[in-house]
């Protein structure tokens, strides 16, 4: 598996993490009065998970464990067909906490980068939902998300991000992403 790989991996699985600890500590909320006790530790559970998402956000975008970056590389030169420079940013995740599964990204979209997916309890995916069907996984369909499961497809145009009413994918300029 690639660097990119692992670092997309693990933070999905430190989103559904996150995703899970703040959906208990909102339970948690509703329950009050009634164990009340509780709620300090799923708090810092919870802060805990976003700790560790938001740590391997920030290391994916230094390089380190994750996306392999590199400083500004001159040789990686881009430009428009009238010659001007222009540096692609490519999509290389989606906050599945944020997303919404507005399905705004993936119609914009022209490359296939990113499809709808089902979420059940437990923020487990359930799988990839197809267009035009209305499949609720035998009722376990919790939600649903945007998932990058063609990365490599992305041209780096932004579409996706202009569209996003959550502001929830994160991008790496091409120049910065070693091949």
């Amino acid at each position: 598996m690639s660097d990119t790989e692992t670092l997309k991996t693990e933070i999905k699985k430190l989103s559904a993490r996150s995703a899970t600890a703040k959906m208990n500590l909102h339970d948690s909320a509703e329950d009050l009065p009634t164990n009340w006790q509780s709620v300090p530790a799923v708090a810092q559970e919870t802060h805990d998970a976003f700790a560790a998402l938001d740590a391997a956000r920030s290391e994916g975008r230094r390089g380190r464990g994750g996306l392999t970056l590199i400083g500004r590389n001159p040789a990686m030169a881009f430009t428009t067909r009238d010659g001007r420079a222009w540096i692609p940013d490519f999509l290389v995740a989606i906050d599945e906490t944020t997303c919404i599964g507005c399905g705004r990204c993936y119609k914009v979209c022209s490359r296939d980068v990113m499809h709808l997916f089902g979420v059940g309890d437990g923020n487990l995916l359930l799988g990839k939902i197809e267009e035009d069907e209305d499949d609720d996984f035998d009722g376990e369909l919790v939600r649903k998300v945007m998932v990058v499961d063609n990365a490599g497809a992305c041209i780096g145009c932004g579409a996706c991000a202009r569209v996003c009413p959550k502001n929830c994918q994160t991008h790496v300029p091409a120049d910065r992403i070693a091949a």
